[in-house]
């Protein structure tokens, strides 16, 4: 067996890798506040293309090596933000506070 393939004696055998949760290239663009689906409907080829990279690269390289095509699909695609409606809990009561006064010099 050749030497550089030979396990080193004193290195663990237990190592853990911190692996990254996959993101899908829609997930990448709602992130990237793009509509997936109106960009795939309008450029099929494009958006092929670039998720055919996408899948080869961690999110933050493809950012860093596609940041100028992203930003101008951003304003063509934009992926206009939802509001969730949330009941708001009913305001407490106010409670009366006392008035401060200063004291009067009593003579």
């Amino acid at each position: 067996m050749p030497r550089f393939l030979q396990p080193i004696p004193h290195a663990p055998q237990n190592l853990k890798f911190h692996s990254f949760a996959p993101v899908s290239f829609e997930e990448y663009l709602t992130g990237k506040k793009i509509d997936a689906a109106a960009f795939r409907l309008a450029e099929p080829d494009w958006y092929a293309a670039l998720e055919r990279e996408f899948v080869h690269l961690h999110p933050n390289s493809f950012t860093a090596q596609k940041l100028y095509l992203i930003n101008p699909l951003r304003r063509k695609y934009w992926l206009k933000p939802v509001k969730i409606e949330t009941t708001a809990p009913e305001p407490e009561s106010k409670t009366v506070r006392p008035v401060m006064r200063p004291k009067t010099k009593t003579t």
